[in-house]
């Protein structure tokens, strides 16, 4: 199913709202392992996420990071705001792959 540009927009507002609300909450672990997320895809999540929150130099550290287990978690609320920008148009992995190789 795709959605219309319409409907993303909307996606997109409603995970910002979540997010802002979520972003309060004393637990903001979201273990994307649990959630049909690859080991390695968390690492390529977890990275992007911090490059599109602009801490590239974060990014560049974790990337040589071997221990994949590190990257199960990631803060729910960003990860919100990451994907309401990606489904606006916002972001996307391949800009953010090149900043954090460019380093």
């Amino acid at each position: 199913m795709v959605l219309t540009k319409i409907e993303a927009r909307l996606v997109a507002k409603l995970l910002r709202l979540a997010a802002d609300s979520f972003s309060n909450h004393t637990c903001t672990d979201f273990n994307l392992l649990e959630n049909g997320v690859s080991s390695k895809m968390a690492k390529e999540i977890n990275l992007d996420v911090l490059v599109h929150g602009g801490d590239d130099d974060a990014a560049l550290e974790l990337e040589a990071e071997d221990d994949l287990a590190r990257f199960t978690y990631i803060d729910d609320w960003c990860l919100m705001y990451y994907l309401a920008d990606r489904l606006d148009g916002h972001s996307s992995r391949d800009t953010a792959e090149e900043k954090w190789q460019q380093g």
